[in-house]
């Protein structure tokens, strides 16, 4: 790669790890939200969810606008309510509060993910994708990692707020970057299409919907992410901190833990295509994987720290085969659907996110009983069973994809 493009990638990279920051925070402050605030688990459920409802309700206009634009103009349009979001979030006294602040973030970067994958498709041959995408989402996932042992050292020194205030400025710093770095493509690549008609660019996103894979891959999309930052993102440091004792700084050190071992899974993983020929089969291995670590959890009480330890970092490196799932979803598209295609797809990852955290959290509260303080181990390994079954059933339907077809098509029209 030439130092510019090299660049490139490490700058989109570092705006993605914001997003990651952002949506996993509650894992590590949750705790204090609920006694601050007086929220239970469904209260903390759903106002983690907020982010990824909203990211995900935003996926297809940024698909258009991304096709249509470009991937810089939107990006930087919209870290600005980036910026803003972490404020209100820090100002927050309220639960409708906070819910705006992580309204306005999960619209702040609701194009740090699937700009940069567009940006990837016109810098990158097709091949090449899967192993560029393993690389940025595995860069951008050490996002994760900010909001781990990090997060929990600041958080002792300045209070959460001071934490949220801080990254709101890290926010603006890499807005920045991003105007000094980015390029839309390499010269003598095809400009977006601005001619396109509002009609056109629906009619492209029902191309991607209408082909015989999308259900299968939506599924994968829907839930394979969805178990990992349910974890990682909101009941991971919870479960550490009520079932086995671990102070906020200790929970956080097995968070970081997990969070590495999926940076290292998406660096695995990203490559597995053109090693083995198969976006499909090296994704559903991580999956049964995936599934397999989360029965024991599930359905074995009382296992002692090091063994959960074990399993949950099994469970961050396994879930990196979702990057796979994501050059799949790139690659059923013709090039000028790429936008459109991976916001698709994205809705379905984001979405299934927002609602698993919001399922959790209700599963949790039903089952410890609204007045418990102490979460019990039953709940969190309800849990754990709700994850493995949704993506068991996804994996059932995943089989059945084809790995190679035709793209989905859409005439050009003349811009």
């Amino acid at each position: 790669m030439s130092g510019f493009v090299l660049r490139l990638v490490a700058a989109v990279s570092a705006a993605y790890m914001l997003s990651h920051f952002f949506r996993a925070a509650n894992a590590v402050i949750g705790t204090d939200l609920m006694r601050e605030l007086a929220l239970t688990p469904a209260d903390l459920g759903l106002l983690t969810g907020v982010f990824f409802i909203i990211f995900a309700g935003c996926q297809l206009p940024v698909g258009i606008l991304l096709d249509r634009y470009g991937p810089k103009r939107v990006m930087l349009s919209l870290m600005i309510m980036a910026v803003l979001g972490a404020v209100v979030f820090a100002v927050g006294r309220d639960l409708g509060t906070l819910g705006l602040g992580r309204a306005l973030l999960g619209i702040g970067t609701s194009a740090l993910l699937v700009g940069p994958l567009v940006l990837f498709a016109r810098w990158f041959a097709a091949d090449r994708f899967g192993t560029v995408a393993g690389i940025f989402v595995a860069l951008g996932s050490a996002g994760s990692l900010l909001a781990t042992t990090p997060l929990a050292l600041l958080a002792e020194a300045t209070g959460w707020r001071g934490a949220f205030f801080a990254m709101a400025g890290a926010t603006a710093v890499m807005f920045a970057v991003l105007a000094l770095t980015v390029r839309d493509g390499p010269d003598g690549k095809p400009a977006p299409a601005r001619g396109e008609t509002l009609g056109e660019a629906l009619r492209g996103v029902l191309a991607v919907a209408r082909d015989r894979r999308t259900p299968g891959i939506f599924g994968m999309n829907l839930t394979v992410y969805a178990a990992g930052i349910t974890i990682l993102g909101l009941w991971g440091g919870p479960y550490l901190a009520h079932v086995h004792g671990l102070s906020k700084v200790a929970a956080g050190n097995v968070l970081l833990a997990i969070g590495i071992a999926n940076v290292v899974g998406y660096l695995a993983f990203g490559p597995l295509d053109r090693l083995f020929g198969s976006r499909k089969r090296p994704a559903l291995a991580g999956t049964f994987a995936t599934i397999a670590m989360l029965a024991l959890l599930a359905l074995i009480p009382g296992l002692p720290l090091w063994a959960v330890a074990t399993l949950l970092v099994g469970v961050g490196f396994a879930s990196g085969g979702f990057v796979l799932v994501v050059a799949h979803g790139r690659a059923i598209a013709p090039d000028h659907l790429v936008g459109r295609a991976v916001t698709l797809f994205n809705i379905g990852t984001m979405g299934g996110a927002a609602l698993m955290q919001w399922l959790t959290g209700l599963v949790i509260g039903a089952v410890a009983g609204a007045d418990a303080t102490v979460l019990p181990e039953a709940a969190f390994r309800a849990m754990f069973g709700l994850l493995a079954a949704s993506l068991t059933l996804a994996a059932i339907g995943y089989i059945r994809v084809p790995e190679k077809s035709r793209p989905a098509q859409e005439p050009r029209h003349a811009s």
